[in-house]
Formats: structure tokens, C-alpha cells, sequence
């Protein structure tokens, strides 16, 4: 059984459910195009050229044109949260200077806690 290690980053504040709900189906189909890919390879070379290789080699294509087309669509669907997140929250903070920098802090990415606080300069030179 194989390890995973999750390390537990701040979400951004604009990906609500669609957004996780569109990653959900691009990861779906990409397991989807990466499982048709493999009967369609395992079929071609286990037997001789015929219809269930075309059929399996066709599957694969529709799934990898299924898997490209949500994966655009989810990019897009980000960028357009993200864009329109950002905007409402500096047009609704115009007329304040001080909390209107602070969104462009937030924006930039300044004052985010370290990706990891566990390992010190001791540490780290120790290492190498």
C-alpha cells in the first residue's frame, strides 16, 4: 500500500463548490481517458487488428476529447471566479484606502504563512 502525504494549504477564497465540482469531473475523465488509453494499447497488442481494437481505440479518443474539453471549461471557470472575486472586492473597497491595500496584499500573495514552519535555518544547512 502506497503513502500519500496531504500538506494542508490555505484555500483560495473564490473556489467554492462549482470550481471543486468541475476539478471533480476533470479528474474524473481524465482516470476515465487514462483507463480507456490502456484497454485500447493492452488490446492492440494482445491481438490482431479488429473491431473491438477499433472500438477500444475509438473509446480512447472520445474519452481524451471528453477529458480536454471539461479541462478547458474548468480552466475557465476558474480564471472567471478569480476575475470576478477580485473585482466585486475592490470595487466595493474604492472608497477605502487602507482596506483596498490590503486587498492588494491579499492579491499579491504578501503576509502568507510559509508553506512549512517545522523545518529552521539549523535544520536546513544540517541537511546539506
Amino acid at each position: 500500500m502506497q503513502q500519500f502525504i496531504r500538506r494542508q494549504r490555505p484555500s483560495d477564497p473564490w473556489f467554492y463548490a462549482q470550481c471543486r465540482d468541475a476539478k471533480r469531473r476533470t479528474r474524473r475523465l481524465e482516470r476515465a481517458y487514462a483507463a480507456a488509453n490502456c484497454r485500447a494499447a493492452s488490446t492492440t497488442l494482445m491481438s490482431k487488428p479488429n473491431i473491438d481494437t477499433a472500438a477500444a481505440i475509438s473509446k480512447a479518443a472520445a474519452a481524451k476529447a471528453a477529458w480536454y474539453a471539461q479541462r478547458r471549461a474548468f480552466r475557465q471557470l476558474r480564471h472567471r471566479k478569480s476575475t470576478d472575486f477580485w473585482r466585486v472586492k475592490v470595487a466595493s473597497n474604492e472608497s477605502d484606502p487602507r482596506q483596498l491595500w490590503s486587498i492588494v496584499d491579499d492579491l499579491l500573495g504578501c503576509g502568507r504563512v510559509p508553506a512549512s514552519s517545522a523545518v529552521d535555518v539549523e535544520t536546513f544547512s544540517r541537511y546539506f
